[in-house]
């Protein structure tokens, strides 16, 4: 089919219209009467449509500082300029941003400007703010510090409370160095206690 005109081109078929290569031997496009739909690349399927939406096989690419909209609500939106990947959910503008430089920002589009010991990760809001570590009632919940991803570099440090006995415990160098009991107790299991300020000490209350 050939048309040098500048009207519309219709093409009509009874149940489906398929376009192929010279030759037939590779479809480029299929178009089904119940609006169903597939586009090719070299005989590949690569993009489909259905009742239920599309299905894409292989990459998608979209320009530098574009954005990915649901509905009115919701965006992932790419920043040009900074390479920052920004989640916004129900209009908060903010909701999770994953800053070109690596950092995380919960609340915050704007990670490294805080603490460069401490803005990996970064949860912010305008109020009081918290993160909650959610564990089994007979299970453990814990904060890791390590320098190694096997061995005893796995756990140097960690804060872990115990649901099942309630009791938090404090771990250095890869031992348990002091447990808070569900009594209030402080058991120091190795080491010695100091203050570093003299005249300091331990005061007794009734």
């Amino acid at each position: 089919i050939y048309d040098a005109g500048t009207g519309t081109l219709n093409l009509r078929a009874s149940s489906a219209i398929n376009l192929q290569t010279p030759g037939g031997a590779a479809s480029l496009a299929s178009f089904s009467e119940n609006g169903a739909n597939t586009f090719y690349y070299s005989g590949s399927a690569k993009l489909a449509t259905s009742a239920i939406g599309i299905s894409v096989t292989g990459r998608t690419t979209m320009a530098s500082g574009g954005s990915l909209y649901f509905g009115e609500r919701g965006n992932l939106t790419h920043d040009a300029s900074n390479y920052n990947m920004s989640f916004n959910a129900n209009g908060l503008s903010s909701a999770l941003v994953i800053a070109g430089t690596g950092q995380v920002g919960i609340g915050t589009a704007t990670p490294a400007s805080y603490s460069s010991g401490a803005d990996d990760l970064v949860v912010a809001t305008s109020a009081g703010t918290g993160i909650t570590i959610a564990s089994g009632t007979s299970s453990s919940g814990a904060i890791h510090f390590s320098d190694a991803t096997s061995g005893a570099g796995l756990t140097m440090g960690r804060i872990k409370y115990d649901h099942n006995a309630n009791t938090m415990a404090f771990r250095s160098n890869n031992d348990e160095r002091m447990t808070i009991g569900t009594g209030g107790d402080i058991d120091v299991e190795t080491g010695d206690i100091f203050f570093s300020t003299a005249g300091k000490g331990i005061v007794l209350g009734a």
